[in-house]
This record gives C-alpha cells, structure tokens and sequence, in this order.
C-alpha cells in the first residue's frame, strides 16, 4: 500500500470498516488496497464513495462464508454502482471534506478533555499505583459492596420477566455502548438482586479487565450479566468517578496483568480479588472536587461529541443525496 491508499476490510464487511492508509507499507490479506481510476472517479471524492452506506451495504450482500464473511475481488468488480460527475466530485470534495476537518478538529478536542482530567487526576492524588500521597489504604470490600452480574442460562429463559441487561461489550471507558442490548430473563428476585441505580460502577471482570463506567439510570428496568461486576461505594469514603479512573490509571500501566494471571486469552478479575484490591483515599472532598470537575468536563465532551456527532451525519446525507440513495 501507498501513502493515501483506501484500505478496505473484505473480511467481516458488515463491521464497515474503511480507512486512508497513513504511510507506505504492507496491508493484511483480510482486506483490500484500492486505488481509483480518476478518469471516472477522483482521488478525493473515492474515499467518501467506499466508506458510502451506498458502496459497503453492496459489497456486504456479496459476502461468502457464514462465521467470518468474506469479499472476493472477482465479485466486487463486476459490481456497478452510479457515480456523480467528475464536476460533481469535485464540487462535492471540496465540501465533504471540510466537514470531516471539523469533525476530526472535535474529535482531537474530546482526546484533549480526556487527557486534562487523567493529569488532574494525578496532580490531585498523586500516583496511586505507588500511593506517593500516602493517603490511607483500604481493601475495596470494606468501603464498597460488589456484586458479579447474572449468569445467561439459555435453558431457564421462558421470556415471561424478560428485561434487558449489560453485558461486558456494553461497558465502555466512562460510558455505555447500547448499539446492542440483550435481554433475558430476570426473576422478581433476580431483579431485586440484579437491579442498577444511580452512581453504579459497573466493571468488566474479563476482556479488558477494569474497563468501566458509571451507571446514570440511562435504561429503566436495566441489569447485569455474569461478566460484569457491580460496585457500590460507601460515599463516606470512597465516591465512584474516583474509583473509575484508579482502574483506568491501574489499566493504563498494565497492573491488572499480575492480579489476573498474566498475559491470557481468558484474563478475569473474580470478585475475591476485586474485594481484595487495596484502595488509597483521599479525603472526601477532595475526591468529590475531581469529580465536580469530571462532570463539568463531561458536559463540554457530550457538546462536543453532538456537534461531531451532527458533522458525521450531515457527511452521510451529503453523500446519500450524491448517489440519490
């Protein structure tokens, strides 16, 4: 591949995955380089063509195999599609890609929040992987409750307490993907057992051990699964945002690897070793004052995230009206 490339998974399609080689180099065999022809497509309009729901949903019903659908080259090239004029493009490009500058500019911005809250974090409590504050430690199980999640029994589902529930791939850095819920059943004293309120840390106990986010009621009616640990602080002496990101600074340095039995396929946090985890604590308030300012700069990255997010669907609707979709 070349500097300026368009790299093209052809392997589990459906997932869209496209992108703009960033240097020369060798592309996997799972996925194709593609090079326009620019006598019928330019270089700058063909990027947005073959990241276009109007290309990928194409070359997705194309795919062959049932666990890991592929694209042939064979079957792609004799696909047609309606291409917009070479003035068009041009006209088109111009804008298109405008809008993705200011869509990276928010972006690069939301990175930036994230960075200024991890270093206030620091500045504020010093490195808690060492305790260089020597604030005061406690073991998690004494200043917090937790709770692993619900084990799936696809035997037990009768669908008559059917609600929905997250799952490991749900919990993201500091936020939810809902993109897909499941559900299953959870009894009325599964759901007295299982049942998420407000300030919630919810942990993945495998995959990326420590990932987790706080709960804010996004979903009534919501539970957990097996994969997922509950914790609820005694907010005497330990409030959630504070824990969430000492598991993001623990996960970020790579201390887990020990606790967890070390570089595995099946790496997992079980709960005696979740109660087991020793804890600094700061003051209160000085906890409390980290997360005042985690909120606030929550706030401004939802603004932002909306703004990138309205940026990213205009993208789409310009491109949807170009091929008349």
């Amino acid at each position: 591949m070349h500097k300026g490339d368009v790299l093209f998974g052809r392997r589990r399609a459906y997932q869209k995955k496209v992108a703009i080689a960033p240097f020369d180099g060798i592309f996997s065999a799972h996925g194709m380089v593609l090079r326009p022809i620019e006598s019928v497509i330019t270089k700058y309009f063909f990027p947005f063509f073959i990241s276009s729901d109007y290309f990928l949903d194409a070359a997705i019903k194309i795919s062959v195999g049932s666990l890991s659908p592929t694209i042939n080259w064979r079957d792609l090239a004799k696909l047609e599609f309606q291409i917009p004029s070479l003035d068009e493009q041009i006209a088109l490009s111009s804008v298109l890609w405008a809008m993705n500058r200011l869509k990276m500019a928010y972006t690069a911005l939301l990175k930036q929040a994230d960075a200024l809250v991890q270093s206030q974090f620091v500045e504020m409590f010093g490195d808690v992987i060492t305790n260089s504050f020597n604030w005061p430690m406690r073991s998690l199980a004494t200043i917090a409750e937790t709770r692993l999640g619900k084990m799936v029994d696809a035997k037990k589902q009768t669908g008559e307490y059917r609600h929905p529930y997250i799952a490991n791939f749900n919990v993201q850095w500091f936020h939810f993907d809902f993109s897909e819920l499941r559900e299953m059943d959870f009894l009325p004293e599964d759901q007295l057992e299982f049942e998420l309120r407000e300030g919630d840390l919810l942990v993945c106990e495998g995959g990326e051990v420590g990932r987790c986010a706080i709960w804010h009621n996004e979903i009534e009616g919501c539970y957990f699964q097996k994969a997922v640990h509950r914790i609820r602080c005694n907010e005497q002496y330990l409030v959630p945002g504070y824990l969430a990101y000492w598991f993001k600074h623990h996960s970020d340095f790579n201390q887990f690897e020990d606790i967890v039995g070390g570089k595995t396929s099946i790496a997992h946090l079980p709960g005696v070793k979740l109660k087991a985890l020793q804890i600094p604590l700061p003051p209160i308030e000085q906890q409390q004052a980290f997360c005042a300012l985690c909120d606030q700069t929550d706030k401004s990255k939802y603004c932002g995230w909306k703004s990138g997010l309205r940026r990213r669907n205009l993208i789409k609707n310009v491109i949807r009206e170009a091929f008349l979709q």
